[in-house]
C-alpha cells in the first residue's frame, strides 16, 4: 500500500499550490491535496463563521473518510496550525508531521497571539478593510512570488479573520516523527517557528528558497519529500 501524504496549504491559498510538485513525487506516495473551506476553489464558502476548527475538520474528514493510517501530514505556513489540530484529534493515524516553513503552535495559542502585537494589529487593520471579518491576501512578495508566478498570484483569495484569532488545542502524537523545513528566503517572522522546532529536538532542514517552494522550487522540494517514507 502506498504511503498516504496529506498536503495542507497556507493562508489565502488552496490545494492548487501543490500542482507543480505532484508530478515529481515518488509513486510510493498517494497524495491528498486539501483545499480548506472558504479558500481557493472553495472561495464561495467563505463566511464570517469559518474558523480554524472548520479547517482542522477538513483534514480530519479526509483521514476518516478514506480510512487512512500511517499518514504523513504536511502543513505549509498557516497550515501548521491546521495539521497540529488534526493530529491532536486523530493521533493514532499520524506517522510523520512535516512543517514546511510553517507555524508551530503551543496549546491555547492563536495565530494572532503567536505573531505578536505588531502583526496582531495589522490583522485587525486588514480586517477592517474586509467588512471587519475577512483579510485580503498579502502582496505577492510576501509569498516570495514574482511576475513569473502570476498563475499563482491570480488564485490567492481572502481569508476569514476567525482563522487567525481562534485558539488551538494541541496535544501532539508521541509516536510521530517531526520535521521542520526552513525556507531561508522567507519572511523573518517565520524564524521563530524554526527556533521552536529546533528547541523541541525535531529533525531540521534548511533550503535556500522563498516562502512557497512548492511553487518556486518544486524540484528541490520534491527531493526532500521523496526521502521521507522510505
Amino acid at each position: 500500500m502506498n504511503q498516504p501524504i496529506i498536503f495542507v496549504h497556507g493562508g489565502f491559498q488552496g490545494g492548487w499550490v501543490w500542482e507543480p510538485l505532484l508530478p515529481l513525487l515518488d509513486k510510493k506516495f498517494t497524495p491528498y491535496c486539501i483545499t480548506l473551506k472558504g479558500l481557493g476553489s472553495r472561495a464561495n464558502e467563505l463566511a464570517k463563521g469559518v474558523g480554524l476548527e472548520q479547517h482542522i475538520q477538513d483534514v480530519v474528514d479526509v483521514i476518516q473518510h478514506k480510512q487512512l493510517s500511517d499518514v504523513i501530514l504536511v502543513g505549509h505556513s498557516y497550515g501548521g496550525m491546521v495539521i497540529s489540530g488534526a493530529a491532536t484529534r486523530l493521533p493514532e493515524c499520524v506517522k510523520h508531521m512535516l512543517y514546511l516553513d510553517a507555524v508551530v503552535p503551543e496549546d491555547g495559542e492563536s495565530l494572532q497571539t503567536i505573531l505578536g502585537p505588531e502583526y496582531g494589529k495589522w490583522i485587525l487593520e486588514a480586517a477592517s478593510q474586509g467588512d471587519g471579518w475577512r483579510i485580503n491576501p498579502f502582496p505577492p512578495e510576501g509569498f516570495g512570488l514574482k511576475t513569473d508566478d502570476q498563475w499563482a498570484v491570480s488564485q490567492l483569495t481572502p481569508q476569514s479573520i476567525k482563522t487567525f484569532t481562534d485558539p488551538i488545542q494541541v496535544k501532539m502524537p508521541k509516536q510521530a516523527q517531526y520535521t521542520f523545513i526552513r525556507c531561508l528566503r522567507s519572511h523573518p517572522v517565520m524564524a521563530q517557528f524554526a527556533a521552536r522546532a529546533q528547541a523541541k529536538g525535531w529533525h531540521f532542514k534548511e533550503i535556500d528558497t522563498p516562502h512557497c517552494p512548492m511553487i518556486t522550487h518544486p524540484e528541490l522540494l520534491s527531493q526532500l519529500f521523496n526521502a521521507f517514507g522510505k
